[in-house]
Protein backbone atom coordinates (compact mmCIF):
# COMPACT_ATOMS: atom_id res chain seq x y z
CA UNK A 1 0.00 0.00 0.00
CA UNK A 2 2.96 2.33 0.54
CA UNK A 3 3.45 2.45 -3.22
CA UNK A 4 -0.20 3.33 -3.77
CA UNK A 5 -0.23 6.34 -1.46
CA UNK A 6 1.86 9.43 -0.86
CA UNK A 7 2.27 11.32 2.37
CA UNK A 8 1.07 14.89 2.56
CA UNK A 9 1.42 17.11 5.60
CA UNK A 10 -1.28 19.70 6.34
CA UNK A 11 -1.82 21.59 9.58
CA UNK A 12 0.89 19.60 11.36
CA UNK A 13 -0.78 16.30 10.50
CA UNK A 14 0.35 13.74 7.94
CA UNK A 15 -2.20 12.18 5.59
CA UNK A 16 -2.03 9.35 3.08
CA UNK A 17 -3.08 10.60 -0.34
CA UNK A 18 -3.82 8.10 -3.14
CA UNK A 19 -1.31 8.17 -6.01
CA UNK A 20 -2.27 8.26 -9.66
CA UNK A 21 1.17 7.58 -11.13
CA UNK A 22 1.36 4.01 -9.87
CA UNK A 23 3.39 1.43 -11.80
CA UNK A 24 0.32 -0.64 -12.67
CA UNK A 25 -1.35 2.39 -14.26
CA UNK A 26 1.79 3.25 -16.22
CA UNK A 27 1.97 -0.34 -17.52
CA UNK A 28 -1.70 -0.18 -18.53
CA UNK A 29 -1.14 3.11 -20.36
CA UNK A 30 1.80 1.62 -22.28
CA UNK A 31 -0.28 -1.45 -23.13
CA UNK A 32 -3.10 0.74 -24.48
CA UNK A 33 -0.67 2.74 -26.62
CA UNK A 34 0.90 -0.44 -28.02
CA UNK A 35 -2.52 -1.90 -28.89
CA UNK A 36 -3.60 1.35 -30.53
CA UNK A 37 -0.45 1.39 -32.64
CA UNK A 38 -0.89 -2.26 -33.60
CA UNK A 39 -4.49 -1.66 -34.69
CA UNK A 40 -3.54 1.53 -36.53
CA UNK A 41 -0.71 -0.02 -38.53
CA UNK A 42 -2.32 -3.43 -38.92
CA UNK A 43 1.12 -5.03 -38.64
CA UNK A 44 2.69 -7.00 -35.80
CA UNK A 45 6.46 -6.64 -35.50
CA UNK A 46 8.22 -9.79 -34.34
CA UNK A 47 11.88 -10.40 -33.65
CA UNK A 48 13.35 -13.25 -35.63
CA UNK A 49 15.95 -15.69 -34.42
CA UNK A 50 18.04 -14.17 -31.59
CA UNK A 51 16.29 -10.85 -32.15
CA UNK A 52 18.75 -9.85 -34.84
CA UNK A 53 16.08 -8.97 -37.37
CA UNK A 54 12.54 -7.76 -37.16
CA UNK A 55 9.76 -9.15 -39.25
CA UNK A 56 6.44 -7.44 -39.93
CA UNK A 57 3.39 -9.65 -40.15
CA UNK A 58 0.06 -8.19 -41.26
CA UNK A 59 -2.92 -8.78 -38.98
CA UNK A 60 -5.89 -10.57 -40.45
CA UNK A 61 -9.46 -9.52 -39.68
CA UNK A 62 -9.81 -11.94 -36.74
CA UNK A 63 -6.56 -10.76 -35.12
CA UNK A 64 -7.57 -7.12 -35.56
CA UNK A 65 -10.94 -7.84 -33.97
CA UNK A 66 -9.24 -9.64 -31.05
CA UNK A 67 -6.92 -6.68 -30.50
CA UNK A 68 -9.92 -4.33 -30.51
CA UNK A 69 -11.59 -6.55 -27.89
CA UNK A 70 -8.43 -6.43 -25.76
CA UNK A 71 -8.25 -2.65 -26.18
CA UNK A 72 -11.83 -2.30 -24.96
CA UNK A 73 -10.91 -4.47 -21.96
CA UNK A 74 -7.89 -2.25 -21.26
CA UNK A 75 -10.08 0.86 -21.37
CA UNK A 76 -12.60 -0.78 -19.02
CA UNK A 77 -9.75 -1.53 -16.62
CA UNK A 78 -8.59 2.10 -16.88
CA UNK A 79 -12.10 3.36 -16.15
CA UNK A 80 -12.34 1.10 -13.07
CA UNK A 81 -8.96 2.33 -11.87
CA UNK A 82 -9.91 6.00 -12.26
CA UNK A 83 -13.32 5.47 -10.66
CA UNK A 84 -11.70 3.79 -7.65
CA UNK A 85 -9.23 6.66 -7.35
CA UNK A 86 -12.01 9.22 -7.62
CA UNK A 87 -13.73 7.54 -4.68
CA UNK A 88 -10.48 7.40 -2.68
CA UNK A 89 -9.86 11.11 -3.28
CA UNK A 90 -13.44 11.95 -2.34
CA UNK A 91 -13.06 10.07 0.97
CA UNK A 92 -9.72 11.78 1.59
CA UNK A 93 -11.12 15.28 1.04
CA UNK A 94 -14.26 14.58 3.09
CA UNK A 95 -12.08 13.44 5.98
CA UNK A 96 -9.79 16.44 5.59
CA UNK A 97 -12.78 18.81 5.49
CA UNK A 98 -14.19 17.38 8.71
CA UNK A 99 -10.85 17.69 10.48
CA UNK A 100 -10.39 21.28 9.32
CA UNK A 101 -13.92 22.15 10.48
CA UNK A 102 -13.15 20.65 13.89
CA UNK A 103 -9.85 22.56 14.13
CA UNK A 104 -11.55 25.84 13.18
CA UNK A 105 -14.31 25.19 15.72
CA UNK A 106 -11.72 24.68 18.46
CA UNK A 107 -9.94 27.91 17.49
CA UNK A 108 -13.24 29.81 17.45
CA UNK A 109 -14.12 28.41 20.86
CA UNK A 110 -10.75 29.50 22.26
CA UNK A 111 -11.21 32.99 20.79
CA UNK A 112 -14.71 33.23 22.27
CA UNK A 113 -13.38 32.30 25.71
CA UNK A 114 -10.76 35.06 25.74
Amino acid sequence: MAEETAQIKLYRKTYQLPRLNRPDLLILQDQIQERQQLIKTGKRVRNTWLGLRKKEEPLNFEETFQELERLVGDYNQLIRFLTDHKDEYRRFFLSLTEEIKAAVAVKCQKLAET
